[in-house]
């Protein structure tokens, strides 16, 4: 009688997996390698600041500005300053900074429309942020826990706005951290778009033209947005009582001063519009 063969240590249907992962891996790090060497050959670099509308404007630079805008692999890793050793003109976006911080507090509290992004968040972040939504929280409390150290809300935001990210998933507290980080140098061979919630496309093509970038706007596309829904950032700080809208403005001083500054600079720039609005608030 003879010996029976031993079964086959892997079926057809096991070479065809792992020819097919093989090749999913080799593509993804033949596109990395292109999308690198494009990267070096560009002249300009994107400088991606958390909550700034920088996703639409990667989606915009990879797929529409013939490969002359440099987007960083890992978003908001990049300063001014390592745009330029490279050899790179550094674009960066500004929004106006109580927006912003608008667009944080809803980013965290109900997540981002991207699945990709929804995932980031692991089983420990998970249960800590339940925790902290225990008790809902509304904007304007989220504001009065910013502004007085003595509100009840204090500690919640405390915890929110110094999120670490291995913790938080989506959103942590670089979203919270102001603008200027970013911006170490304001090199006069950085480009600025600087807007409100309402212009942010008609910013983008200012300059677009301005550095003569074949882009085409027409594929821009508003991304990664909050699932909360309603209104905008705009109504929604509209809706505030205005001695706290002028405390959180006095506690975002510095960020003002320096994006008024920038802004003043920069031709047709919605944003030093907004901060007029905004220190004429203060002066009330």
């Amino acid at each position: 009688m003879s010996p029976s063969r031993p079964p086959p240590l892997c079926s057809r249907a096991c070479v065809a997996v792992v020819f097919v992962l093989a090749t999913i891996y080799f593509l993804t790090a033949l596109r990395g390698t292109r999308r690198e060497r494009q990267n070096e050959r560009a002249r300009f670099a994107l400088v991606h600041i958390p909550k700034t509308g920088g996703q639409a404007f990667r989606l915009l630079a990879r797929h529409a500005c013939d490969n002359a805008i440099a987007v960083e692999a890992k978003a908001h890793s990049t300063v001014e300053s390592h745009v330029l050793a490279r050899g790179q003109e550094p674009i960066l976006i500004l929004r106006e900074p109580l927006e912003r911080l608008a667009s944080a507090f809803y980013f965290w509290k109900h997540g981002s429309e991207l699945r990709s992004m929804r995932q980031l968040r692991g089983p420990q972040a998970t249960v800590l942020m339940q925790d902290l939504q225990r008790t809902p929280m509304s904007f304007r409390d989220f504001l009065v826990g910013y502004v007085n150290s003595t509100s009840p809300w204090h500690g919640r935001v405390h915890a929110i706005i110094n999120m670490p990210r291995h913790l938080s998933g989506w959103a942590w507290s670089a979203h919270f951290r102001s603008q200027m980080e970013w911006i170490d140098l304001e090199s006069p061979r950085s480009s600025f778009v600087c807007y409100s919630d309402r212009h942010y496309s008609a910013r983008l093509g200012c300059l677009m033209r301005e550095l003569n970038l074949n882009c085409n706007l027409s594929s821009l596309r508003t991304v990664n947005r909050h699932l909360g829904g309603g209104a905008s950032s705009h109504e929604k700080l509209q809706q505030l009582p205005h001695a706290l809208q002028r405390a959180v403005l006095l506690k975002l001083h510095a960020d003002y001063k320096s994006s008024n500054a920038i802004a003043a600079h920069v031709r047709l720039s919605a944003l030093a519009d907004a901060v007029t609005e905004r220190v004429m608030l203060m002066a009330r």
